[in-house]
């Protein structure tokens, strides 16, 4: 059983345990060679069972394989992320790219997803051969990592395809299938020549996690009936 799973399940067992928020990257999207369409983004999901608020709880700073948080950069443009949410994030410090991503992945397909972008003047781009994601909890040296995540990137897969957590906290390894976990094909093709398809799910839970965030919310009820 992965580890996640293991670990809120018992959770579910204790019964007693303090509500609490849990952060974890679960899709990356790292661009095609040519023409990307949209800046490479992250997806966030909150697997607890309390809501993150940005400014209250804390910030999120983002940061690629360097693993540097003196380097990294804070998330802005999403107020909080809700318990069983699903959040997007561009790996740009422009706002201008979040409506190119809006754009090339069909503002239909993303209704009530927030989408932010970073908070900086040196975005890091990922690199299409697999690297590394870290979420930070601040700027400053020995920074908590919030979240780590590797991806393998477009050298072992087919490009285009985003890159989708399927149990595993700290690997994606599976790319997305039209139609497997609301995956979807976009309305825009990507490289210079539109020869590669965007197939993703952002702003989706990842069905591993729906079972686990389900099981948590009959943990929830539980506490209020008591």
């Amino acid at each position: 059983m992965q580890r996640f799973i293991a670990a809120a399940a018992g959770l579910a067992i204790a019964g007693a345990a303090s509500a609490s928020f849990n952060l974890q990257v679960t899709e990356i999207y790292e661009g095609v060679p040519g023409d990307d369409i949209t800046e490479d983004w992250i997806e966030i999901t909150n697997f607890g069972d309390m809501d993150y608020v940005f400014g209250v709880d804390g910030d999120l700073f983002f940061d690629d394989g360097s693993a540097d948080p003196t380097v990294n950069e804070r998330i802005t443009g999403i107020t909080s992320i809700g318990a069983g949410e699903s959040v997007i994030v561009v790996i740009s410090n422009s706002s201008s790219d979040v409506s190119d991503f809006t754009a090339a992945w069909g503002a239909a397909n993303l209704a009530g997803v927030q989408v932010g972008f970073l908070d900086g003047v040196d975005a890091p781009g990922l690199g299409q051969g697999g690297e590394s994601v870290y979420l930070f909890d601040s700027a400053a040296p020995g920074a908590n990592i919030v979240d780590f995540t590797e991806y393998v990137g477009n050298d072992s897969g087919v490009p285009g395809r985003t890159w989708t957590w399927s149990g595993d906290a700290d690997l994606l390894s599976e790319q997305s299938v039209i139609g497997v976990n609301g995956a979807f094909l976009a309305p825009t093709a990507a490289g210079n020549a539109g020869e590669f398809q965007l197939i993703g799910s952002p702003g989706v839970i990842p069905a591993p996690g729906a079972a686990v965030l389900l099981g948590l919310a009959g943990l929830s009820a539980a506490r209020r009936r008591r």
